[in-house]
């Protein structure tokens, strides 16, 4: 269960070094000093160094490691000056084509609020864009030299925007530029996005004007976004709400930064920011917000919170399934107002392709049940839903299909596939699967062309072929042995009698994340990359 944040004493004391002033900064900063290794400062206290280093001025002149101090300040302005002026150059030419765009995170504290790029540390430069306009900037950026950071080989889709928030874009000299078209990674939908954009402030970046968050929603985005597992441990947001408060003084309005809260139900990140700002700079929480009768978060949410702030390959399956439901109650409109049982019938319709209580009931068991064959068999095929005769797909005939093309598979990539690569299209999550049109009789064979996550520590991967969930086969792939970078299989007849739809799975018994083995970042549960499928008819046996 979620508890409230509490700041170790370290960072409460790095904290107030960085926000108080005169004696009180002096004092605390020097308590901090004495209470940890310089050499060894951990990461969330290290974020704050420029900070503190400007707010002291010249005041702990005999300390030692003033000097460094000043070095990690004046790295900081040159590293965040050399982002700004990508970012300019990416405004410019989204200005150019009429798309607007606001400022986020550090770089919004930047041009707003600080006025000096060496006392926030940030790696990127985070920009938001109108989702409508999203595809089109993407285009015009790629055009101006920004690159995924991640390959793609085709270009962003309607589908990608409804699944991400932004993608992280980079230059040849290794600037970085994370567009956004969700502001909000886990908001309430359009609706909590219109409700920043409605409030928007220009603001100048270099020679062009962009935007940022008016300074009630730049808090509430602060709260958000803090309660992310890539955000644990930090604490420089809580400085940045800090910073802005003061700076707006009495006019600074916690209603509105509650009404946004209310909109998103992220009620329980700003109670907390109030006790936290409480405890940094040792004072009563705001006076309006006391006033305020704010919702006790219900129980869905505190566990969300909590869920949250762990890495993605701590979480288990329960915590997967939890937050994806969230998830999609936050982008289904008057989901997130209903209670949290009345998204499950529309989620397993979407994310397992079940209809109805026996449905979910049935994908629980097979799920609890580690998958089992027999179950799929007798159960989850008799509750599988039958809607994807609507859909745009790719005829089943000889031939191929690039799954690095989205024009070529159109609506054939029914679920758990990731974006296309330039080494093919990974699947993602523990069933993967594939839609054909067919008016076929007779049985097919398919090649398919793979890779498979594999390590020393993940060392083996096996894979069950189903076709319109009848087994056919299963691939064992093991790390260290020579193999066939394709594995072919024979649908049979049966698979295919009065079918108008084939409906290829690939049931993956344990895919792994790349972060979990320390090899990247990627929160993605990996298992195949899938560059291409070959059709042919099969040879009739004697």
């Amino acid at each position: 269960m979620f508890r409230r944040l509490r700041l170790p004493r370290e960072h409460l004391l790095a904290l107030r070094a960085a926000l108080l002033e005169g004696e009180e900064a002096q004092g605390a900063f020097a308590e901090w000093r004495r209470s940890v290794d310089f050499d060894t400062t951990d990461a969330p206290s290290y974020r704050l160094l420029p900070l503190i280093y400007r707010n002291l001025g010249s005041g702990p002149g005999d300390d030692p490691d003033l000097g460094r101090m000043a070095g990690i300040y004046r790295r900081t302005w040159v590293l965040n000056t050399i982002q700004l002026r990508e970012g300019e150059r990416a405004i410019a030419a989204l200005s150019e084509m009429g798309i607007p765009t606001v400022l986020l995170k550090g770089a919004a504290m930047i041009a707003r609020w600080t006025d000096d790029p060496g006392v926030r540390m940030m790696s990127d430069v985070d920009l938001l864009v109108p989702r409508d306009r999203a595809l089109e900037a993407v285009e015009r950026l790629v055009a101006d030299g920004w690159r995924p950071a991640i390959a793609r080989s085709g270009p962003l889709t309607e589908a990608d925007l409804d699944d991400e928030h932004a993608i992280l874009l980079r230059t040849k000299g290794n600037s970085e530029l994370d567009l956004h078209w969700r502001a909000l990674i886990y908001g309430g939908g359009q609706a909590s996005d219109e409700a920043l954009w409605d409030r928007v402030q220009e603001v100048r970046v270099g020679g062009v004007r962009s935007h940022v968050l008016a300074p009630e929603d730049h808090v509430h985005h602060a709260c958000s976004h803090a309660t992310t597992w890539t955000a644990v441990g930090r604490v420089d947001w809580i400085a940045d709400a800090a910073l802005i408060m003061r700076a707006v003084g009495s006019e600074f309005e916690w209603s509105r930064v509650v009404e946004l809260a209310r909109l998103d139900r992220s009620e329980l990140p700003v109670k907390t920011l109030a006790v936290v700002l409480g405890e940094v700079l040792d004072v009563p929480p705001p006076a309006e917000l006391r006033k305020l009768r704010v919702r006790r978060p219900a129980i869905a949410e505190r566990i969300e919170i909590s869920l949250r702030r762990r890495m993605p390959h701590e979480l288990g399956w329960a915590g997967e399934f939890f937050l994806a439901l969230q998830d999609h109650r936050r982008r289904t409109p008057g989901l997130l107002q209903r209670p949290l049982i009345a998204a499950i019938p529309s989620f397993a319709r979407a994310r397992w392709r079940v209809e109805g209580v026996r449905g979910v009931i049935a994908h629980l068991a097979y799920r609890a049940l580690g998958r089992p064959r027999w179950l799929r068999r007798a159960l989850v095929r008799r509750v599988r839903t039958r809607d994807l005769g609507a859909r745009d797909l790719v005829p089943l005939e000889p031939g191929s299909l690039d799954l690095r093309a989205d024009r070529e598979v159109r609506g054939s990539l029914v679920s758990g596939w990731s974006f296309p690569e330039a080494g093919g299209r990974w699947t993602d999550g523990y069933e993967a699967a594939l839609a054909l049109r067919t008016n076929a009789r007779d049985g097919f064979t398919v090649e398919v062309f793979a890779s498979p996550l594999l390590h020393p520590e993940h060392p083996a991967l096996d894979v069950e072929i189903w076709a319109n969930d009848r087994y056919v086969d299963t691939w064992a792939y093991r790390h260290g042995e020579p193999g066939s970078s394709s594995r072919r299989v024979v649908l049979p007849k049966d698979s295919l009698a009065n079918a108008e739809v084939l409906d290829i799975a690939f049931v993956l018994r344990d895919p792994c994340r790349p972060m979990s083995l320390g090899v990247s970042h990627d929160p993605r549960r990996l298992g195949l990359l899938v560059r291409e499928l070959r059709f042919s008819k099969a040879v009739p046996t004697r």
